[in-house]
């Protein structure tokens, strides 16, 4: 599935944040990654994405070599990322952040999108919530949104950065089946940022501490 081999990257050419990292994700497999703030957690993420410079390694997706494509490309090999803190377009209504991030769904899937979403999120089922704007969404129901718009093209590999920072708890166990949930349907692969351990022993099959530019993995 996705194969990193001694990636080393940063944001200024004479100083790596990331320095030779190794990682492979199998199918179906559930990787955490924790740490303190500002070890590079989402730098390494990000890295993964092409949102950071590249110095060297190499980033291997269902054979696909990541390093020589454009992010644009990402979203049809299968990779979804969610960004810290959730990114969705604020002048839109919900329903449409959904639409736009389908590229084109039939209504039809929409509507069956949407009601599978309602399973775990009862907020989908309160009146008038799809018209409403997504900039006027408070930051738990924000960050719903933004996880709901990066799985609606049913990924085969999901990159979330601290997807429940900012939930409540009973909201943080909602994602966390939801997204349990999905990954058992799909065989989907997951490499999951947090701070939560016990949320991410939950779910996770490794465990990773980001410290010193590399990965150990935690016991």
């Amino acid at each position: 599935m996705l194969e990193i081999s001694k990636l080393t990257t940063g944001y200024r050419n004479d100083y790596a944040i990331i320095d030779g990292v190794n990682l492979n994700v199998n199918t179906g497999e559930k990787i955490g990654i924790t740490g303190r703030n500002g070890v590079g957690k989402s730098t390494f993420v990000k890295s993964i994405m092409q949102l950071t410079p590249y110095y060297s390694g190499s980033i291997i997706f269902n054979k696909i070599d990541l390093t020589k494509n454009k992010i644009h490309k990402y979203n049809s090999f299968g990779i979804s990322y969610f960004i810290q803190d959730g990114q969705v377009f604020p002048n839109l209504s919900v329903k449409e952040n959904l639409e736009l991030s389908g590229y084109g769904s039939k209504k039809s899937n929409l509507d069956i999108t949407i009601e599978d979403y309602s399973i775990y999120f009862k907020i989908f089922k309160q009146s008038g919530f799809l018209n409403q704007k997504a900039g006027n969404l408070s930051g738990g129901e924000r960050i719903i949104l933004a996880l709901a718009m990066i799985m609606n093209n049913n990924p085969k590999l999901l990159i979330l950065d601290e997807p429940t920072a900012g939930l409540s708890p009973s909201n943080v166990n909602l994602v966390s089946q939801f997204l349990e949930d999905y990954l058992v349907r799909s065989n989907s692969s997951l490499i999951l940022i947090d701070q939560n351990i016990d949320y991410m022993k939950n779910l996770c099959d490794r465990i990773y501490l980001m410290k010193n530019k590399n990965l150990t993995l935690h016991k």
